[in-house]
Protein backbone atom coordinates (compact mmCIF):
# COMPACT_ATOMS: atom_id res chain seq x y z
CA UNK A 1 0.00 0.00 0.00
CA UNK A 2 3.12 2.44 -0.54
CA UNK A 3 3.42 4.59 -3.07
CA UNK A 4 6.21 6.44 -4.12
CA UNK A 5 9.88 6.56 -1.80
CA UNK A 6 8.56 7.31 1.72
CA UNK A 7 10.75 5.88 3.96
CA UNK A 8 9.79 2.64 6.13
CA UNK A 9 11.53 3.85 8.83
CA UNK A 10 8.79 6.27 9.64
CA UNK A 11 6.11 3.25 8.61
CA UNK A 12 5.48 0.70 11.64
CA UNK A 13 5.54 -3.48 10.72
CA UNK A 14 1.96 -4.36 9.83
CA UNK A 15 0.05 -6.65 7.55
CA UNK A 16 -1.28 -6.11 4.19
CA UNK A 17 -4.77 -7.23 3.13
CA UNK A 18 -6.94 -7.52 0.74
CA UNK A 19 -11.02 -8.17 0.42
CA UNK A 20 -11.96 -11.32 -0.08
CA UNK A 21 -15.42 -12.48 0.15
CA UNK A 22 -16.00 -9.67 2.55
CA UNK A 23 -13.24 -10.28 4.51
CA UNK A 24 -9.82 -8.86 5.43
CA UNK A 25 -7.31 -11.80 4.01
CA UNK A 26 -3.92 -10.56 5.56
CA UNK A 27 -0.41 -11.28 4.01
CA UNK A 28 2.82 -10.26 4.74
CA UNK A 29 3.99 -7.14 4.36
CA UNK A 30 7.91 -6.74 3.06
CA UNK A 31 9.68 -3.30 2.77
CA UNK A 32 9.83 -2.12 -0.49
CA UNK A 33 6.71 -4.30 -1.65
CA UNK A 34 4.25 -1.33 -2.54
CA UNK A 35 0.98 -3.21 -2.96
CA UNK A 36 -2.18 -2.68 -5.09
CA UNK A 37 -2.65 1.34 -3.87
CA UNK A 38 0.63 2.20 -5.39
CA UNK A 39 -1.33 3.39 -8.83
CA UNK A 40 -0.09 7.43 -8.10
CA UNK A 41 0.19 7.76 -12.19
CA UNK A 42 -3.55 6.52 -12.10
CA UNK A 43 -4.30 8.56 -9.19
CA UNK A 44 -3.25 11.56 -10.78
CA UNK A 45 -4.81 11.30 -13.98
CA UNK A 46 -8.17 10.43 -12.21
CA UNK A 47 -7.34 14.18 -9.67
CA UNK A 48 -6.88 16.29 -12.99
CA UNK A 49 -9.97 15.40 -14.87
CA UNK A 50 -12.18 16.30 -11.56
CA UNK A 51 -11.30 19.44 -10.61
CA UNK A 52 -13.43 21.16 -8.32
CA UNK A 53 -14.25 24.35 -9.14
CA UNK A 54 -13.76 27.04 -7.65
CA UNK A 55 -10.57 26.19 -5.62
CA UNK A 56 -10.92 26.31 -1.87
CA UNK A 57 -9.49 29.02 -0.20
CA UNK A 58 -8.07 27.38 2.54
CA UNK A 59 -4.99 26.67 3.47
CA UNK A 60 -2.93 23.56 3.39
CA UNK A 61 -2.34 21.29 6.39
CA UNK A 62 1.04 20.68 8.25
CA UNK A 63 2.65 17.01 7.27
CA UNK A 64 0.69 14.01 7.58
CA UNK A 65 2.91 12.99 10.67
CA UNK A 66 2.47 16.11 12.64
CA UNK A 67 -1.56 15.57 12.25
CA UNK A 68 -1.35 11.99 13.85
CA UNK A 69 -1.61 10.44 10.26
CA UNK A 70 0.66 7.75 9.18
CA UNK A 71 2.24 8.80 5.45
CA UNK A 72 1.08 5.67 3.80
CA UNK A 73 -2.36 5.88 5.22
CA UNK A 74 -2.53 9.32 4.01
CA UNK A 75 -1.72 7.95 0.24
CA UNK A 76 -3.99 5.25 1.07
CA UNK A 77 -7.42 8.52 1.59
CA UNK A 78 -5.66 10.12 -1.22
CA UNK A 79 -6.29 6.75 -3.44
CA UNK A 80 -9.68 6.64 -1.80
CA UNK A 81 -11.02 10.42 -2.31
CA UNK A 82 -9.67 9.66 -6.03
CA UNK A 83 -11.15 6.54 -6.91
CA UNK A 84 -14.38 7.04 -4.96
CA UNK A 85 -14.76 10.42 -6.23
CA UNK A 86 -14.98 11.42 -2.79
CA UNK A 87 -14.27 13.88 -0.06
CA UNK A 88 -12.75 12.64 3.23
CA UNK A 89 -12.92 14.85 6.15
CA UNK A 90 -10.29 14.21 8.85
CA UNK A 91 -10.22 15.06 12.47
CA UNK A 92 -6.07 15.81 13.04
CA UNK A 93 -5.39 13.57 16.09
CA UNK A 94 -2.13 13.84 18.42
CA UNK A 95 0.82 13.12 16.79
CA UNK A 96 2.16 11.05 19.69
CA UNK A 97 0.13 7.62 19.12
CA UNK A 98 1.89 6.96 15.72
CA UNK A 99 4.77 6.07 17.71
CA UNK A 100 2.53 3.20 19.41
CA UNK A 101 1.05 1.73 15.88
CA UNK A 102 1.96 -1.87 15.42
CA UNK A 103 3.72 -2.52 18.30
CA UNK A 104 2.95 -5.44 21.17
CA UNK A 105 1.15 -4.64 23.56
CA UNK A 106 -0.62 -1.52 22.11
CA UNK A 107 -3.88 -1.15 20.06
CA UNK A 108 -6.24 1.58 18.91
CA UNK A 109 -8.88 2.52 21.26
CA UNK A 110 -12.25 1.10 21.10
CA UNK A 111 -15.02 3.67 20.78
CA UNK A 112 -16.49 3.28 24.03
CA UNK A 113 -12.88 4.28 25.88
CA UNK A 114 -13.33 8.12 26.77
CA UNK A 115 -10.28 8.61 27.89
CA UNK A 116 -7.99 11.47 26.05
CA UNK A 117 -4.90 11.04 24.94
CA UNK A 118 -1.82 12.59 26.44
CA UNK A 119 -0.02 15.39 24.45
CA UNK A 120 4.02 16.43 24.95
CA UNK A 121 2.93 19.61 26.99
CA UNK A 122 0.87 18.07 29.81
CA UNK A 123 4.56 15.00 30.42
CA UNK A 124 7.39 15.97 31.83
CA UNK A 125 10.22 16.00 29.17
CA UNK A 126 11.36 12.22 30.44
CA UNK A 127 8.20 10.94 30.44
CA UNK A 128 7.11 11.93 26.62
CA UNK A 129 8.46 9.31 24.77
CA UNK A 130 6.89 6.57 27.47
CA UNK A 131 3.35 7.88 27.31
CA UNK A 132 2.73 10.69 24.74
CA UNK A 133 -0.04 9.88 23.22
CA UNK A 134 -1.68 7.17 25.14
CA UNK A 135 -5.15 7.15 26.32
CA UNK A 136 -5.36 8.37 30.27
CA UNK A 137 -8.24 7.85 32.80
CA UNK A 138 -6.99 12.15 33.55
CA UNK A 139 -10.23 13.93 33.69
CA UNK A 140 -12.62 11.05 33.83
CA UNK A 141 -15.51 11.32 36.20
CA UNK A 142 -16.02 8.60 38.96
CA UNK A 143 -18.71 6.89 36.66
CA UNK A 144 -16.74 6.35 33.47
CA UNK A 145 -13.57 5.53 35.52
CA UNK A 146 -16.44 2.40 37.05
CA UNK A 147 -17.35 1.60 33.45
CA UNK A 148 -13.94 0.95 32.25
CA UNK A 149 -12.94 -0.95 35.64
CA UNK A 150 -16.15 -2.94 35.46
CA UNK A 151 -15.21 -4.03 32.26
CA UNK A 152 -11.85 -5.21 33.57
CA UNK A 153 -9.91 -2.25 31.63
CA UNK A 154 -7.37 -0.87 34.06
CA UNK A 155 -6.07 2.66 35.18
CA UNK A 156 -2.51 3.07 35.82
CA UNK A 157 -1.11 4.88 38.93
CA UNK A 158 -0.65 9.04 38.68
CA UNK A 159 3.35 8.02 38.47
CA UNK A 160 1.92 6.19 35.35
CA UNK A 161 -0.28 9.53 34.33
CA UNK A 162 -3.92 7.03 34.61
CA UNK A 163 -2.76 5.65 31.57
CA UNK A 164 -5.71 3.24 30.60
CA UNK A 165 -5.25 -0.79 29.57
CA UNK A 166 -7.42 -3.36 28.56
CA UNK A 167 -8.40 -6.63 29.79
CA UNK A 168 -5.47 -8.10 28.23
CA UNK A 169 -3.08 -5.15 28.99
CA UNK A 170 -2.66 -3.29 26.28
CA UNK A 171 -2.39 0.60 26.10
CA UNK A 172 -4.19 2.79 23.71
CA UNK A 173 -3.70 5.01 21.56
CA UNK A 174 -5.98 7.21 19.39
CA UNK A 175 -7.91 5.43 16.08
CA UNK A 176 -8.64 7.57 13.16
CA UNK A 177 -11.38 9.55 13.13
CA UNK A 178 -13.40 10.79 10.16
CA UNK A 179 -15.54 13.78 10.62
CA UNK A 180 -17.32 12.96 7.41
CA UNK A 181 -17.05 11.34 3.88
CA UNK A 182 -19.23 13.40 1.63
CA UNK A 183 -19.66 12.27 -2.56
CA UNK A 184 -19.52 14.93 -5.30
CA UNK A 185 -23.58 15.83 -5.14
CA UNK A 186 -23.09 16.16 -1.13
CA UNK A 187 -24.68 13.18 0.47
CA UNK A 188 -23.00 11.47 2.78
CA UNK A 189 -20.51 8.74 1.25
CA UNK A 190 -20.08 6.46 4.24
CA UNK A 191 -21.21 2.66 3.99
CA UNK A 192 -20.34 -0.56 5.33
CA UNK A 193 -18.25 -1.36 2.15
CA UNK A 194 -16.41 1.95 2.70
CA UNK A 195 -15.94 0.49 6.49
CA UNK A 196 -14.71 -2.85 5.64
CA UNK A 197 -12.36 -1.61 2.76
CA UNK A 198 -10.41 0.89 5.37
CA UNK A 199 -10.67 -1.74 8.18
CA UNK A 200 -8.77 -4.11 6.05
CA UNK A 201 -6.35 -1.29 4.02
CA UNK A 202 -5.35 0.95 6.37
CA UNK A 203 -2.38 -0.22 8.95
CA UNK A 204 -3.35 -1.11 12.74
CA UNK A 205 -6.13 1.82 13.99
CA UNK A 206 -8.42 1.46 10.73
CA UNK A 207 -11.66 3.65 11.38
CA UNK A 208 -13.78 1.85 14.51
CA UNK A 209 -16.85 3.82 13.92
CA UNK A 210 -18.59 6.00 11.68
CA UNK A 211 -18.07 9.54 10.69
CA UNK A 212 -19.06 12.11 13.60
CA UNK A 213 -21.12 14.05 10.95
CA UNK A 214 -23.19 10.79 10.87
CA UNK A 215 -23.56 9.64 14.45
CA UNK A 216 -27.13 10.11 15.98
CA UNK A 217 -25.81 11.56 19.20
CA UNK A 218 -23.50 14.08 17.56
CA UNK A 219 -26.42 16.94 18.46
CA UNK A 220 -27.07 15.65 21.59
CA UNK A 221 -25.20 17.69 24.64
CA UNK A 222 -26.15 15.01 27.49
CA UNK A 223 -24.52 12.10 25.60
CA UNK A 224 -22.02 13.65 23.34
CA UNK A 225 -20.65 15.87 25.80
CA UNK A 226 -16.96 17.22 25.01
CA UNK A 227 -17.62 15.76 21.19
CA UNK A 228 -20.86 17.69 21.17
CA UNK A 229 -21.56 19.58 17.75
CA UNK A 230 -19.40 19.70 15.03
CA UNK A 231 -15.27 19.47 16.30
CA UNK A 232 -13.44 22.63 15.22
CA UNK A 233 -11.68 24.74 17.47
CA UNK A 234 -9.98 25.06 20.82
CA UNK A 235 -6.90 23.06 19.31
CA UNK A 236 -9.40 20.80 17.12
CA UNK A 237 -8.34 20.96 13.53
CA UNK A 238 -9.76 19.06 10.63
CA UNK A 239 -8.64 17.84 7.34
CA UNK A 240 -9.95 17.65 3.67
CA UNK A 241 -8.73 15.38 0.90
CA UNK A 242 -10.65 16.10 -1.95
CA UNK A 243 -11.21 14.09 -5.28
CA UNK A 244 -9.01 15.98 -7.19
CA UNK A 245 -6.05 15.94 -5.44
CA UNK A 246 -6.86 19.82 -3.16
CA UNK A 247 -5.54 18.79 0.13
CA UNK A 248 -6.90 21.77 3.23
CA UNK A 249 -7.33 22.46 6.60
CA UNK A 250 -9.89 23.70 8.58
CA UNK A 251 -8.39 25.48 12.03
CA UNK A 252 -12.11 27.61 12.86
CA UNK A 253 -16.11 26.61 12.04
CA UNK A 254 -16.03 29.59 9.87
CA UNK A 255 -13.43 27.57 7.79
CA UNK A 256 -15.49 24.09 8.18
CA UNK A 257 -18.73 26.24 7.17
CA UNK A 258 -16.40 27.42 3.83
CA UNK A 259 -15.30 24.05 3.42
CA UNK A 260 -18.45 22.05 3.37
CA UNK A 261 -20.15 24.96 1.18
CA UNK A 262 -18.03 24.50 -1.17
CA UNK A 263 -18.17 19.88 -1.36
CA UNK A 264 -21.97 21.01 -1.36
CA UNK A 265 -23.15 20.02 2.23
CA UNK A 266 -25.53 21.53 3.75
CA UNK A 267 -23.40 22.09 7.31
CA UNK A 268 -26.83 23.47 8.96
CA UNK A 269 -28.58 20.29 8.26
CA UNK A 270 -26.19 18.64 9.88
CA UNK A 271 -25.23 21.05 12.71
CA UNK A 272 -28.40 23.12 13.47
CA UNK A 273 -27.81 26.56 15.47
CA UNK A 274 -23.98 26.25 14.87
Amino acid sequence: MLCGSVPWALIPVAAECAITAGKCVARPRKPGDGGPVCAADEVAVIQEANPYVPKLNLPRPPSPLQRGLLLVDQKLFERLAATRQQTFIIRDANPGALRWVGRPGYRAKPLDVKGKSLTRAELPPGSVGKYEGLASARGLSAAERKLLTDREFSIGSPEEFEVIRDPDGNALYSDIDLHGVYNRDGTSGWSAELQAELDCDLFDRGVVHGPHDVWPDRNNLAKAGPNYGPQIGNGKTITAILPDGQIVRATTLAEMKQLYQAIGVDFSRIYPGF
